[in-house]
């Protein structure tokens, strides 16, 4: 292959490279996301992040209660399926007291009795536990969904707002209910614009203003020239 052609390849490769979706796709990303960090946050994508930022509260509020109340359902049928146990273990126990000729005795009816006031004194232990376990799991999901609200109203808060005097600020890029985007936030020095003074008698006039200022009195010394 001659000089030419080689130059003709190496261009159509090059316009071919340049010219892939991927590649531009990625590099305009790459760039949007500089100029987003490097700029304010817009009116725009400010409320694009609060709007998210309040669909995941809604989201993370459902999911806590509805496993809240799982739990909770877990823990009942635990306590349904111990008191079953209780209630089989208690026939067992009355049914090896003795023959049924033995049953009207004074004797087996203690026992008995005994037998079924343990037992219920066992069961209502384990439904009581059980609906303290369950009322825990309910108050830890209404927890967790409170602190979920209370993350999502001063992200929201912050975005509104806008920088403070802490050196960094929260940006709209990137920013939501579980990831902080925060970046390095440096105001805007102040521009101090000189006003031009003119010499008069005795005083200097303010060229802007129309008004004397009594500050500085007297002549200027003009510099005698060098000898």
């Amino acid at each position: 292959m001659n000089k030419s052609g080689t130059e003709l390849l190496i261009l159509t490769l090059t316009l071919a490279l340049v010219q892939m979706p991927g590649l531009a796709a990625s590099e305009h990303t790459y760039k949007d996301e500089a100029r987003a960090i490097a700029e304010p946050d817009s009116k725009k994508s400010i409320l694009q992040a609060v709007a998210a930022i309040k669909k995941q509260t809604e989201e993370g509020h459902t999911k806590a209660r509805d496993d809240g109340m799982t739990r909770a359902g877990h823990v009942l049928k635990q306590c349904n399926q111990i008191t079953h146990h209780i209630r089989l273990q208690r026939e067992d126990d009355i049914s090896t007291l003795g023959f049924r000729a033995v049953r009207a005795s004074a004797f087996y009816q203690e026992q008995e009795a005994e037998i079924r006031y343990q037992a219920m004194v066992r069961e209502n232990a384990v439904r009581q536990n059980a609906r303290l376990e369950a009322a825990r799991h309910v108050r830890l999901a209404a927890e967790r969904a409170q602190a979920l609200e209370s993350a999502a109203a001063n992200l929201e808060s912050q975005l509104l707002e806008g920088p403070k005097r802490s050196g960094v600020r929260l940006t709209a890029l990137g920013t939501n209910l579980y990831v902080r985007n925060y970046v390095s936030y440096v105001e805007p020095p102040v521009e101090l614009v000189a006003t031009p003074m003119v010499a008069t008698t005795g005083r200097y006039r303010n060229k802007v203003a129309g008004k004397t200022t009594t500050s500085v009195r007297g002549k200027i010394l003009v510099p005698s020239p060098a000898r």
